[in-house]
């Protein structure tokens, strides 16, 4: 299955699998959103119904609630996976 249809059908591709294909960002409540090599926070809330950005982030490190809009170096990270980030190896 490619990634576009895969995306048209609601399904997940990583990102490693898109082959350079442009994949918009979908994610659900308890999803993880991983920006950079250190901030994750949880997926509180979608408020669009077809799970694209911005969303509302807790910020795993402090709590901090916020309105996120993701950039190019995010990522979604599906609920129940573990969010590794690159630089300390440690699944957060």
């Amino acid at each position: 299955m490619t990634a576009m249809v895969a995306a048209a059908a609601g399904g997940r591709v990583p990102a490693a699998a898109t082959s350079g294909e442009v994949v918009r960002m979908r994610a659900r409540i308890g999803d993880r959103l991983v920006v950079g090599e250190d901030r994750v926070g949880e997926v509180v809330g979608v408020p669009s119904a077809d799970g694209s950005p911005p969303y509302v982030i807790k910020w795993l490190k402090d709590g901090h609630i916020a309105m996120v809009l993701p950039d190019q170096y995010s990522r979604i990270v599906p609920a129940g996976r573990a969010a590794v980030t690159e630089g300390s190896g440690a699944a957060a």
